[in-house]
């Protein structure tokens, strides 16, 4: 009979090595995603031999490699407390994109008094680390803060150690006071020391199992889209990976796993849209990841090259924003001055792992226009992020 197209399923693990396929077990590293898209490539080379005629001779066939796209909501790892390192597979994909992953148990930052504060500092209590940037993209949750869940719950955007002052995301209401504390979480810091990591990749296609190893990420893309009564959107990263197929198992017959669900999908409502210091209200954010891949010529392998690397990654965030009056946010100002700005999204649920946060620390603004969106005036604002090293965060925090 015909596979069915609605039957599919998708695990990832990270490899030890490029060239040492992982072994693959489910469900443990089952990845949740939705529209899935293989494809394939067949190296070849035109054969410029004459034939005496005009007709030319096929070309010839050197190797293949093998690409999927995929969606995967973006949706934390639940439970009472962060899940080990190498555990979460969504993690996994982030790590590929270079993103350092930390799993805190406890308290970062045990709670206690702030010792002083403005509108968008704080003055951290005695007990904080006297290393600049030691908490830069962490979340905190301020006690002083009126409202309950994620409403006490902010990103720190910089942190300079000999004065132990945090800036915030944010503007608050007024000066911050009372007890600070960094719960525990899993979280991602982009890094310029992160490896490079290969993965091998196994998808199912109702009856039959496909494997693939020596994978990176190709494309990928964030998706911050805002829910309401008219769009009916949620979070997501879209992703590409390539690589080789397996060596010495590239398909065998076997049906679809079962994938277990991961709970209610978090939607970005209720939820902070923060640039610059200033709340914004808007249909949502994209994080593109330019990622150029190469393979380096080697006659010792089967296709005649080494396995795919990454070669060079431009990052880039869009925001698009409902306009405001010049005397609350002139971001053309901003993108004259070329200084840097935050950009900060959360939402999601407070407690269990529910809560998603996600920061770029600084990013330069370009020039933007207003445009007429359907029934209300917006603005689409290109964010250029030059920074390496905890340039972008993304935040499991857990304890609120």
């Amino acid at each position: 009979m015909a596979f069915n197209g609605r039957k599919y399923a998708a695990a990832l693990k990270i490899q030890s090595a490029v060239d040492t396929p992982a072994t693959i077990a489910t469900p443990a590293d089952t990845l949740i995603c939705y529209d899935l898209r293989p494809s394939a490539e067949t190296y070849t080379l035109a054969n410029p031999e004459a034939t005496g005629t005009v007709d030319r001779p096929g070309d010839a066939v050197t190797g293949r490699s093998r690409s999927v796209s995929f969606n995967v909501i973006l949706r934390g790892p639940g439970g009472a407390s962060p899940p080990s390192v190498d555990t979460f597979v969504l993690g996994r994909l982030l790590r590929m994109m270079r993103f350092a992953e930390t799993s805190q148990a406890t308290d970062a930052l045990t709670a206690a008094a702030m010792s002083g504060g403005t509108t968008t500092t704080a003055v951290f209590p005695a007990a904080a680390v006297g290393t600049d940037d030691a908490y830069n993209g962490l979340c905190a949750i301020l006690a002083g803060q009126a409202g309950t869940g994620l409403k006490k719950v902010s990103m720190i955007r910089d942190y300079v150690g000999g004065t132990k002052v945090g800036t915030f995301m944010e503007t608050f209401g007024g000066a911050l006071s009372g007890n600070i504390q960094i719960p525990p979480y899993l979280g991602y810091l982009y890094s310029a020391s992160a490896p490079e990591l290969w993965a091998s990749f196994d998808y199912w296609l109702d009856k039959k199992r496909y494997k693939m190893v020596n994978a990176v990420v190709s494309s990928a893309q964030l998706n911050f889209q805002v829910s309401n009564n008219g769009d009916t959107a949620f979070t997501y990263l879209s992703v590409t990976l390539s690589g080789d197929v397996h060596p010495t198992t590239p398909e065998l017959d076997e049906v679809s796993p079962t994938v277990a669900q991961g709970g209610a999908i978090p939607v970005f409502n209720d939820a902070d849209y923060w640039l610059g210091a200033k709340s914004f209200c808007g249909s949502g954010a994209t994080v593109d990841f330019q990622i150029q891949t190469a393979r380096a010529p080697c006659p010792g392998s089967a296709s005649g090259g080494e396995a795919q690397t990454v070669v060079e990654v431009k990052r880039m965030a869009t925001v698009n924003v409902n306009e405001v009056l010049v005397a609350t946010a002139d971001l053309n100002v901003l993108a004259a001055a070329q200084g840097y700005q935050g950009l900060w999204l959360q939402y999601g649920q407070g407690g269990a792992g529910k809560c998603i946060s996600f920061g770029i620390m600084d990013a330069r603004l370009a020039f933007s226009e207003a445009e007429i969106g359907g029934d209300f005036v917006t603005r689409s604002v290109n964010l250029m992020i030059d920074g390496i090293d905890k340039s972008m965060s993304i935040q499991f925090p857990y304890g609120f």
